[in-house]
């Protein structure tokens, strides 16, 4: 409390791996952490950017915890005014917790409080967040939350993605970057995956250790999400 009474711009968080296996209280532990901070100094206007956990192994790559905690991070920045999250699903390292890349992160978070507070229009460096999807023939159609610029890579065959039918089982799906019906590039068309011809559920990147095929055009990457609760 003894630095309550300087002066602050706002706020930088870097969040800790430790309590991924609690990922279900994220979405309500993290509006009330940066409420409390306002209130402490007294400005409900002071931004709040934190850095996203990054991909590593763990005790198992292909185990959930991870995924649903950085899907649970990106859900936050709904409910906390004035927020932002330095995706950092590219900057992850298989066999090491503390991942080299501390730089690319560092930019992300600074490009944030220079547009948003200091009124710098640089580069967009909020992070594709998924918003809905629907079925059309057999193929999900994920509509993201981005840039005017909309997503990247085009033409390309994404990795990553997993499709679910009725028995909630996922499988590995294809995904290519479409249009929406504006024109604009902000929609991921989610195929290939023969076991499930009735997709009722899609993921990307819900695992410990998973690597970033989505992007928006300034090579920030998506934040993984599920559409499921389950």
């Amino acid at each position: 409390r003894s630095v309550i009474p300087y002066t602050a711009k706002g706020f930088i968080w870097y969040q800790g791996c430790n309590n991924r296996f609690r990922y279900e209280r994220y979405t309500r532990l993290q509006p009330a952490f940066a409420q409390m901070l306002r209130d402490e100094w007294g400005n409900q206007d002071m931004g709040f950017y934190f850095a996203q956990i990054a991909p590593y192994k763990y005790d198992d790559p292909d185990a959930r915890a991870a995924g649903y905690m950085m899907w649970a991070q990106a859900q936050t920045l709904g409910m906390i005014p004035r927020s932002g999250m330095a995706a950092t699903h590219d900057c992850g390292e298989l066999a090491c917790i503390h991942p080299s890349d501390k730089k690319t992160v560092g930019s992300r978070l600074a490009y944030m409080a220079l547009s948003n507070d200091y009124g710098y229009d640089l580069i967009d460096a909020n992070p594709p967040i998924y918003e809905s999807f629907t079925v059309v023939e057999a193929k999900a159609l994920v509509k993201f939350r981005v840039g005017s610029m909309g997503l990247s890579p085009v033409n390309t065959e994404l990795e990553g993605f997993e499709l679910a039918g009725e028995d909630m089982v996922f499988y590995p799906a294809k995904g290519r970057v479409s249009k929406d019906a504006e024109g604009k590039r902000t929609v991921v068309k989610v195929y290939q995956c023969p076991q499930v011809p009735n997709p009722v559920a899609v993921r990307y990147g819900m695992k410990n250790w998973s690597e970033s095929t989505l992007y928006n055009c300034f090579g920030v990457p998506a934040s993984p999400f599920r559409s499921d609760n389950w």
